[in-house]
């Protein structure tokens, strides 16, 4: 009798258990490719997004370097510029006073002469 349950149970597993193990494996591969290919999908997506994203910070930060790079040009020329400018003015300034002590010392000597005309 022993022999018969087992073989009752064992016909049992595989006409009952077996199909349905075998059925849960095939959803089992089936949902596995599912996930595998929304993963993929999903991170090709999100590859792409954050690409352009890159490439957007990129050309920002391309466009931000080059107006920091002509500013600093601007500032230098207006620096150079300024410069020159104050250069101009003293060097102006300067002969402003040398005309001026020239013009005292002729009137020096113009004064200088008279007063030897008249000592002598």
């Amino acid at each position: 009798m022993t022999d018969h349950v087992l073989q009752t149970l064992q016909q049992l597993v595989q006409d009952v258990i077996a199909p349905d193990v075998r059925e849960l494996k095939v959803r089992q591969l089936s949902f596995e490719r599912l996930v595998d290919e929304r993963f993929t999908s999903q991170a090709k997506s999100f590859d792409e997004r954050f690409n352009s994203l890159t490439k957007g910070m990129d050309m920002r930060f391309s466009a931000l370097d080059e107006h920091f790079t002509l500013q600093a040009r601007q500032n230098e020329l207006q620096f150079k510029t300024l410069m020159s400018a104050i250069s101009e003015s003293k060097a102006q300034t300067d002969l402003a006073w040398v005309r001026e002590f020239s013009d005292h010392r002729e009137r020096i000597a113009v004064i200088e002469s008279k007063l030897a005309a008249k000592a002598s």
